[in-house]
């Protein structure tokens, strides 16, 4: 009893500083505002071209998510544990062999993603422009990586050397941008691929070509290296269930474009949303993993208990930011502003309020697991907390509609 007192305690002291931080954390999100605008504005003109972009466009964010998330945990761990050196100028090794294993991944989550998005076309009866799809796939992907990987180390270490804690600055920081990169690059590969000339075409297929030739020879250079196979393995593992889960993201996502015609305007803060909910189970997750690394807890009940005061500081945060969220559906709502906010306010406090438990639980259970079956946690929590998150806060979004009308 003593000790769950204690535990009760420290959780408890956790509240105001977890919900400081997650605000600064999750306000982030706000820059999902310009990923959800380019999206939202893009919407009709790139419908028109293909319908498989409300089925592709969550796995390509989720599959990025898991890149994102594998190298923003691994930085952020290791910067905290000591086993990765804050600099630029002089990367380590260990670094080196963790952005090589996440270039090699590219390939394998666009691969997925293009595979569970023809899944999922056949489900919905969608093809028109199927044959477009492969290539924007793999090209946005590799533009984003090749955009967002670099931004990632550099404010990892910037954060690290101001003395702010990476775990709860750096995901989700570059969850946003990433969002906002990929978003641009995927809007505007749809249009070269389904609308441009030959030139374009050439140049997107040249691009893929010249990424996987050098994804091939990475892995033929370091394939008897103990450490880079190990993060393969178990990021090919994580991509696996998100080209999966991300699949059911996209059918859902297509299924409200059926029931939302009138109101559209939940699309503009719809990356908002999810980057939000997905930052929050980062946020918890990253702490727990940091927590079990350091010996300062063990899986189990208790680990739960400690992280109440967390969860609830950050959950109070996300509240805040869907408020925001609302108000600005609102303001780009065709209906007016007037018209919109009460409906925008409870379609989004609705599904704040079934995601973040689900997403919470989630990303604790992965935490404890992981660790508990020594793997590795952070090639695993984030990586399923923001892909779970994206199809949580996604098919939450969905039962709001359904139950607000």
């Amino acid at each position: 009893m003593a000790a769950l007192g204690e535990a009760l305690a420290a959780a408890a002291g956790d509240v105001w500083g977890a919900f400081r931080e997650g605000l600064v954390a999750t306000a982030t999100g706000l820059l999902d505002i310009v990923a959800g605008y380019i999206f939202y504005s893009a919407l009709g003109e790139i419908l028109g071209l293909t319908p498989l972009v409300l089925l592709v466009y969550p796995g390509i964010l989720s599959v990025r998510g898991v890149i994102t998330g594998i190298l923003s945990g691994n930085l952020s761990t290791g910067l905290n544990i000591g086993s990765i050196e804050p600099s630029v100028r002089r990367p380590g090794w260990r670094l080196k062999l963790l952005i090589y294993a996440l270039f090699s991944m590219v390939f394998f989550g666009a691969l997925s993603v293009a595979a569970m998005t023809a899944l999922a076309a056949t489900v919905t009866g969608v093809y028109r422009g199927m044959g477009g799809l492969l290539v924007t796939v793999f090209a946005t992907m590799y533009l984003s990586f090749l955009t967002v990987s670099p931004i990632t180390v550099a404010v990892a270490f910037l954060a690290y050397g101001r003395g702010l804690d990476p775990d709860k600055i750096v995901y989700p920081i570059m969850s946003s941008v990433a969002d906002i990169v990929t978003t641009l690059y995927f809007v505007n590969v749809v249009r070269l691929a389904y609308s441009g000339g030959p030139p374009a075409h050439a140049a997107l297929w040249g691009l893929v070509a010249l990424m996987t030739a050098g994804q091939a020879y990475v892995v033929w250079w370091l394939h008897e290296e103990e450490e880079f196979t190990s993060h393969l393995r178990e990021e090919i593992l994580s991509l696996v269930m998100v080209a999966a889960i991300a699949s059911v993201t996209g059918y859902i996502l297509e299924r409200i474009s059926r029931a939302i015609r009138s109101r559209r305007e939940i699309y503009a803060v719809y990356p908002a949303v999810l980057t939000t909910v997905g930052d929050a189970g980062s946020i918890v997750g990253s702490v727990g993993t940091t927590r079990l690394n350091l010996g300062y807890a063990e899986p189990g009940p208790r680990f739960y208990i400690r992280s109440l005061g967390t969860m609830a500081g950050v959950w109070a945060a996300t509240l805040t930011m869907f408020t925001v969220y609302a108000a600005y559906a609102s303001l780009v709502s065709p209906a007016g502003p007037l018209a919109s906010l009460p409906y925008d306010l409870a379609v989004l406090f609705t599904a704040n309020m079934l995601a973040m438990p689900v997403i919470f639980a989630i990303s604790l259970t992965a935490a404890g697991e992981t660790y508990r079956r020594g793997l590795n946690p952070d090639n695993f929590v984030n990586p399923l907390v923001s892909t779970l998150a994206d199809m949580v806060s996604t098919a939450s979004l969905y039962a709001a509609i359904a139950l607000l009308g």
